[in-house]
């Protein structure tokens, strides 16, 4: 038995590096001698080699371990949990128009507004901020 423990688990998000990119897709170093599988069709841009990002670790149909960069379609959509003003913590996963999208406490989606951020954000930054409020339509507004 193996004392190597992985550095993600099925149903989590996870930034991790880059290892190969072969012809069925990519490889992640997720701590374990055998490497993670990113199918292309779970891929959301072109990857390079020795870059850090974020996917979400799911069980495939045919019953192993892979990962997706569709991380949308992994995020709860209750809300409830949330409270105005409510500490959490945040993974951004990219840039709109408007802000920042950010994956609030590993569950939901939230948006840090541009014109509310003071200082630089990028891609698979971990912070802490706060619930700002939930709109009528279950969208979460979030500040630093």
């Amino acid at each position: 038995m193996s004392d190597t423990e992985a550095t993600a688990k099925v149903g989590e998000f996870a930034i991790l590096r880059v290892v190969s990119i072969e012809p069925v897709g990519a490889f992640l170093d997720w701590g374990l001698p055998k490497n993670l599988f990113l199918p292309f069709r779970e891929q959301t841009r072109d990857l390079t080699i020795g870059h850090e990002i974020i996917v979400y670790l799911y069980v495939d149909n045919t019953g192993r371990i892979s990962s997706s960069m569709r991380l949308e379609k992994f995020l709860d959509k209750d809300t409830s949990l949330y409270k105005p003003e409510q500490k959490v913590d945040l993974l951004i996963i990219g840039e709109t128009d408007l802000g920042f999208k950010a994956i609030i406490n590993g569950q939901c989606l939230g948006i840090l507004y541009k014109n509310e951020v003071f200082h630089d954000l990028r891609y698979s930054d971990q912070i802490t901020g706060y619930i700002k409020k939930i709109r009528p339509d279950g969208k979460i507004d979030l500040i630093l």
